[in-house]
């Protein structure tokens, strides 16, 4: 019996913790996401006020990740590109 209530209890403990990590990546990823964004918008207004509007349609073909300070610790770098080691 005091088995069986173990094991219960380790079941939810375990998909607890799986509801958690989950929020803790999407939080993470959330966050990312309005840090590219402020990135984003940060270098189209210095394009704005250098009057260089010309050069915002780079911008969609840019790595966002050039606009961050520092890059992201699991940045594996740009879709289709050789991994650098």
């Amino acid at each position: 019996m005091c088995i069986c209530i173990i094991a219960v209890l380790a079941t939810v403990l375990l998909n607890r913790f799986a509801f958690y990590k989950e929020m803790a990546e999407k939080a993470a990823m959330e966050s990312m996401v309005r840090i590219i964004k402020t990135g984003l918008q940060i270098r189209l207004a210095e394009l704005i006020v250098t009057n260089r509007q010309g050069e915002a349609a780079a911008l969609e073909v840019d790595d966002p990740t050039q606009w961050l300070d520092a890059r992201p610790a699991n940045y594996g770098g740009v879709y289709g590109e050789p991994l650098k080691r």
